[in-house]
Order: C-alpha cells, then sequence, then structure tokens
C-alpha cells in the first residue's frame, strides 16, 4: 500500500520548503487577484440592478455616460449572475484561507530551521 499524503513541511528539505514556500506565496497573490475579479464583476453588476442612471438621462447625476456604461458591459445579464459571484466568493475565499494556512505552516518551519541554524542559508541557493 503506498503512502499518498503530503510530506509534512518538517520533512522537506531546505531547499524543498523555500520551493513550496514560493510555489504557495504564488498561488495566494493570484487567488486574492481572482477574488478582486469577481467582487469588481458583482460590483458592476450591483449597479447595473440598482438602476445606475445614464448621465445623459439624468443631468447633473453621478450617473455614467453611455461609453461607459457600455465598457463596464452594464447590459442585463443572467438572471443567476450574482448568486454565482456569490458562490465564486466563496470558493475563493477558502481556498485562500487554506493556502495562507500551508503558508504560515511552512513560513513557521522555515524560521524554526533558519533560527537553529543561521548559517543552513548559505547552503541553499535562492528560489527565485
Amino acid at each position: 500500500m503506498t503512502d499518498n499524503r503530503e510530506p509534512s513541511p518538517a520533512e522537506l528539505s531546505l531547499a524543498q520548503l523555500r520551493a513550496e514556500r514560493h510555489e504557495l506565496a504564488e498561488r495566494v497573490a493570484h487567488l486574492s487577484w481572482l477574488r478582486r475579479l469577481v467582487v469588481a464583476r458583482t460590483d458592476l453588476e450591483v449597479a447595473r440592478l440598482a438602476g445606475v442612471p445614464d448621465a445623459d438621462v439624468a443631468p447633473g447625476s453621478p450617473g455614467l455616460d453611455h461609453e461607459v456604461r457600455s465598457a463596464l458591459a452594464l447590459a442585463p445579464g443572467d438572471g443567476d449572475l450574482l448568486t454565482t459571484l456569490s458562490q465564486t466568493t466563496r470558493t475563493l475565499d477558502e481556498q485562500s484561507r487554506l493556502a495562507h494556512e500551508a503558508l504560515d505552516s511552512l513560513t513557521a518551519e522555515l524560521v524554526a530551521r533558519l533560527s537553529a541554524d543561521p548559517a543552513s542559508i548559505l547552503a541553499v541557493a535562492p528560489a527565485c
């Protein structure tokens, strides 16, 4: 029977630990970027549903020019869009939470090792 579990941070070499931490940091940044996109799209959909007026329809109001409205695609969308966006936000939040926990664990292990043996950092090339 094979063991398919991921090795714990304590079981990784220093080079593996640094490489894994670098990959996780990139994943956290990517998830954050995706979430910002989904939240921005949610804001656009809420603005559409709230009926942000066109500037030419309500002169003097903080409405949107037709060109801006078109560029932002504030046209009628799928009726389930807000539900889908909300579910996507929750999924990204959970993935981000898990990635942050893993990153924190790797960082703690890295700090512990380097605190115990500061010279060990000289033996490993930068993980860039």
